[in-house]
Parts: C-alpha cells; structure tokens; sequence
C-alpha cells in the first residue's frame, strides 16, 4: 500500500541540546596545579626543548607540553621537580623507548623514586 504524502508528526521534534560537564572542585584544583606547574616548568627552560633525545630537532628548540618524569598512575605528581618541558617528537620518542628515555633522565621505570 503506498502512501499518497508522509505521516504527519504529532508533536514538534524535541530539540538537542549538548550536555555539560560538570567539573568537580577537585577536579579543577588539580587542573589548575598542573597548569601553574606546567607553566612554572616552561618558565624555567625559557620555553626550549629539554629532551635532546635522537629525534628532537637539532640545537635548543621549542617546546610544546609538560611531560611527567614519574607518571601520574605511578604515583607521579603533578609538580615542578616531576614535569620536563619537552617538543612532541621528544615525548612520543620518550614513550617509545622508555629504557633509554630512562638513561637520559626522561622516565622513571616502575619503582623508581623521583
């Protein structure tokens, strides 16, 4: 049987609209410790590269993020002391090879204190 026009709605479409994230305090006293402390690091290196690892472009270069020597779900903090101001290739590099990251001071192996 076909249809001579479409079904007719009965009630307008309800509208989308996109969900929020509540952020808990918690949750956004930590982001802004590791944003000052991210800052902080940057501040330190003058915004260059500390990695000098085989793929980091020659010579001092800028950096782009905060790299966690300890990481977090190691028990790592989000503070001055544990971050390295790194460029992107120096950071996927670090993670690739974390035992020669480790030699150079990048990554701290499991059970290593910083």
């Amino acid at each position: 049987m076909k249809r001579s026009k479409p079904l007719a709605r009965s009630n307008a479409p309800m509208a989308r609209t996109p969900l929020k994230r509540s952020r808990s305090p918690q949750r956004r006293a930590k982001q802004a410790a590791m944003h000052d402390a991210s800052e902080a690091r940057q501040r330190l290196t003058g915004g260059l590269c500390e990695g000098h690892t085989p793929v980091c472009l020659s010579g001092r270069h800028p950096g782009d993020h905060a790299h966690h020597v300890q990481r977090r779900s190691q028990g790592g903090k989000d503070e001055v002391e544990n971050l390295r101001w790194l460029c992107w290739e120096g950071h996927a590099w670090a993670h690739d090879n974390p035992a020669k990251a480790a030699a150079l001071g990048l990554l701290l192996l499991r059970g290593g204190k910083l």
